[in-house]
């Protein structure tokens, strides 16, 4: 099944306020949290060219759980020495797994082999979203510069998750379930962001065709999704 989001129906459903987000947004039971670690945060000394003063446990609070780093240059030769490590301990307290990883990595170059956190399961939409929502849900996440100079819209972490949870919602009264393909056919926009994270919370394969193509190029591409 191939779902176009241009549908003018979908769309009127979508910026009512009839399809609420309830049913796919667990955060609201978190309640509202903002995040003072954010913005009492210290602003660190470039990448390159990282000064004595600079905090590598400020930087990246996960070294903590790498006893031997305590400089830059300590973070950086396990990163490039230990990457299994390294990653571990990152994909391990940044991200939120439905179903936890088994083995960080099975990579061999010579073979042409790259698999990484291998028997893990994860929501794209959950980690872009849902996390940032209930630490910081007023942070902006975009800033989308229109076409006439001087405007532009801030979008927050908890706008973006709700619109996002519509256009889900939306998707799935239309029928789309997991493993269905959709279509994006739109203008760049917030709009188009939220759908392809509707998508991915749902579970459905999601293909964006620029909004500039003719009809027959559209159709093109939807068929070639199948």
């Amino acid at each position: 099944m191939a779902a176009n989001l241009t549908s003018r129906l979908p769309l009127h459903h979508l910026l009512t306020k009839q399809q609420g987000p309830a049913r796919i947004c667990p955060w609201r039971s978190l309640g509202v949290r903002y995040c003072a670690s954010y913005q009492k945060q210290k602003i660190q000394p470039s990448y390159h060219n990282p000064g004595p003063q600079w905090d590598v446990h400020s930087y990246m609070p996960e070294s903590t759980a790498l006893p031997s780093v305590q400089t830059f240059q300590d973070l950086l030769q396990v990163s490039r020495e230990d990457p299994e490590t390294f990653w571990g301990v990152l994909a391990r307290e940044r991200l939120t797994w439905v179903k936890p990883y088994e083995k960080v990595k099975d990579c061999d170059f010579t073979q042409g082999r790259v698999k990484w956190f291998l028997g893990g399961q994860l929501n794209v939409s959950v980690n872009c979203l849902d996390k940032h929502v209930h630490q910081c849900p007023e942070r902006v996440a975009l800033i989308w510069e229109r076409d006439e100079p001087g405007t532009h819209v801030k979008i927050t972490y908890r706008e973006l998750l709700d619109t996002t949870c519509r256009i889900a919602n939306t998707l799935k009264k239309y029928g789309v379930k997991k493993g269905d393909r959709v279509a994006i056919y739109m203008p760049v926009s917030p709009l188009a962001v939220a759908s392809m994270l509707a998508c991915a919370r749902i579970g459905a394969v999601h293909t964006i065709v620029f909004a500039g193509f003719s009809a027959e190029s559209l159709a093109g591409r939807i068929n070639d999704g199948k």
